[in-house]
């Protein structure tokens, strides 16, 4: 009996001993888990938290939407209660065209119903001759006197007796009447179609009309209204003629006329014509211009300009296509012409004449490489056309007997051309290379007159900084003359433009 007494007290002892650790162990787990549940709880709040914070950035974005509407319906509620005046509208319009930002580039002068835009530059040419040239302003070159100083304009013999040969007669120039000034005009509109207009003037008329080498006075190059429909204008004015259109982009002022360019500016009816033959363009134009050009076209000295005698306006025509190849290359391709007449009356003893004035040209431009390359070009012949420069600026000649009275005139015929390629690497840089050439029939000319005349030249034009461009032009004239040496000339040319 007391052996289970023993037993029951040893098993008693030990379970009491043991019971502590179970404790501590179960206790232990379950705090553990009591610590995740926690932090769960707080990463389900935050959660809920910032869900809470975006719904009501959500709520106050709304009611700032509302409060914004609510102020334009009030506004709206105020224009509708509270029309503005009928004359107030001038002062509001006006509000707003002050606000319009600045154009970025010229100047528009009205805001009704014509527009008037001023344009142009300030010029000025240097250069240098190395021989005796035939030029105006100083800007340009005609063609080379002949190097034994014949035909010359001055005398070629010194006051010693010493012959000035042209080829060793160089030269420096200075001059800034290539300075041009303009005004577009643009409207008013209408339906269908609108007006536009041009005036454009230089200082480049010659001392010989009354100017003075540097006090040149203003020369008109254009003047001129325009009647634009979609598909067909009317020209009204002084502009460029229809034939050989094109022109090189030299600083020389003469742009090769006399040696291998024809054209100019005259008074004039042009009638221009468009169609579109699946996506080519072609353009139909025809005119009726004034036949002279200087006052020197009156020969007989009857006060009477031998265009005007005749009493037949110069008839000019061209048809032109264009077209812009998949590639971006763009061609251009013309067919012009001109007929016209000029009559000599002399009052005293003289044969008296009616003189034919023609020339047919065939002129394109081709765009080699798009942006980068481009040609163009002209090649024409005609006859008795120094009105439009052709000839050598020669358009006819007279024969006399032994007394010196005129028996017979002759048109004198003439061929030539121009080659022109424009390279642009860079937008504000180019460089322009050309030749060109005027050949006269020399059967048909007397001595000291020019039989042929060409140029080569080569030039690069830089614009420096916007609206401001630097040039430089090498040219080589070479000149034939009849029964007289021949002539060249060297020349470099320099311009600084500003334009606007």
């Amino acid at each position: 009996m007391r052996k289970g007494v023993w037993v029951l007290a040893a098993v008693l002892v030990s379970f009491l001993l043991i019971s502590p650790a179970w404790g501590e162990s179960s206790d232990s787990v379950d705090l553990q888990a009591l610590k995740e549940q926690l932090n769960e709880l707080n990463k389900l709040i935050q959660s809920q938290q910032q869900q809470i914070q975006n719904q009501e950035k959500k709520l106050q974005d709304q009611e700032q939407k509302l409060q914004d509407q609510e102020w334009k319906l009030r506004e709206l509620e105020q224009l509708t209660e509270e029309p503005v005046p009928y004359e107030d509208m001038d002062a509001i319009v006006e509000k707003v065209k002050a606000e319009l930002p600045p154009p970025q580039d010229g100047l528009t002068i009205g805001g009704g119903k014509i527009r008037v835009t001023p344009y142009g530059f300030i010029r000025l040419d240097a250069a240098y001759d190395d021989s005796a040239q035939f030029m105006f302003s100083g800007n340009v070159v005609g063609w080379a006197w002949p190097e034994d100083g014949k035909s010359m304009p001055f005398p070629f013999v010194s006051a010693d007796g010493v012959q000035n040969n042209a080829d060793d007669d160089n030269n420096f120039s200075m001059t800034a009447t290539a300075t041009r000034l303009g005004l577009n005009f643009d409207g008013p509109e209408f339906a269908g179609g609108t007006i536009k207009g041009k005036i454009e003037v230089d200082f480049d008329e010659l001392y010989q009309n009354g100017g003075d080498v540097v006090a040149h006075r203003i020369r008109m190059r254009h003047a001129y209204a325009e009647l634009l429909y979609p598909t067909w204008s009317l020209l009204a004015g002084q502009s460029w003629d229809i034939i050989a259109p094109r022109i090189p982009n030299m600083l020389d002022c003469v742009v090769m006329w006399g040696s291998g360019n024809v054209g100019y500016r005259r008074p004039q009816l042009r009638l221009t014509k468009w169609w579109d033959v699946d996506g080519t363009k072609i353009t139909g134009q025809a005119s009726l211009n004034h036949t002279d050009r200087t006052l020197s076209d009156d020969f007989d000295k009857d006060l009477m300009l031998n265009g005007v005698e005749s009493g037949w306006p110069m008839v000019e025509g061209r048809m032109g296509v264009d077209k812009q190849f998949d590639s971006g290359r763009k061609l251009s391709l013309g067919l012009s012409g001109l007929i016209a007449e000029e009559e000599t009356d002399f009052s005293g003893p003289g044969e008296n004449d009616d003189l034919d004035v023609w020339l047919v040209a065939l002129d394109g431009s081709l765009g080699v490489v798009p942006g980068l390359v481009t040609v163009q070009g002209e090649i024409w012949t005609g006859e008795n056309i120094d009105n439009v420069y052709g000839g050598i600026v020669q358009g006819f000649v007279s024969k006399r007997n032994a007394l010196g009275v005129i028996v017979d005139q002759e048109e004198i015929e003439a061929y030539g051309g121009f080659i022109h390629a424009m390279i642009t690497p860079r937008q504000n840089l180019q460089f322009n290379f050309g030749y060109g050439l005027d050949d006269v029939d020399s059967d048909d000319l007397p001595a000291n007159s020019r039989s042929q005349n060409w140029t080569i030249f080569g030039n690069t034009i830089w614009t420096v900084v916007p609206n401001f461009d630097v040039g430089l032009e090498l040219a080589w004239h070479e000149t034939k003359w009849v029964g007289n040496a021949d002539g060249d000339d060297f020349r470099i040319q320099s311009a600084f433009i500003y334009k606007f």
